[in-house]
């Protein structure tokens, strides 16, 4: 769970502390072998962004990048928020675009493997 994570860091940050994030980014897979299977979570820039500031965190940085010898990625700097603005909250966790987005993920992720091991 993404967000707990992210809620579990932020409660042991310093007040003027900052979290930096590098992850794949989802737009770039052109195909199932695009997925990196060491990430349980597959994010879009706009689901790093909705997820950041439902744990309570105040984007400062995000934007995609060419890591050398990894898959295009999105990275993200990010501090908690001093309650100055409202973080996004979806009422119906089943209309979580995050969520969502996780779910799919992880269903396309568990198709593929089992179409390796048939």
């Amino acid at each position: 769970d993404p967000i707990s994570q992210l809620r579990a860091i932020r409660a042991v940050m310093a007040a003027d502390g900052v979290i930096c994030i590098d992850v794949p980014d989802v737009t770039q897979y052109h195909s199932l072998s695009d997925l990196h299977l060491s990430h349980c979570t597959h994010f879009s820039a706009d689901h790093l962004r909705v997820a950041l500031a439902i744990a309570g965190y105040e984007v400062l940085e995000l934007r995609a990048h060419l890591p050398p010898h990894l898959p295009p990625s999105l990275f993200a700097v990010a501090r908690s928020h001093d309650g100055g603005f409202e973080s996004p909250v979806w009422p119906d966790k089943a209309k979580d675009p995050v969520r969502a987005g996780i779910a799919a993920a992880d269903q396309s992720l568990m198709r593929y493997m089992l179409s390796k091991l048939c």
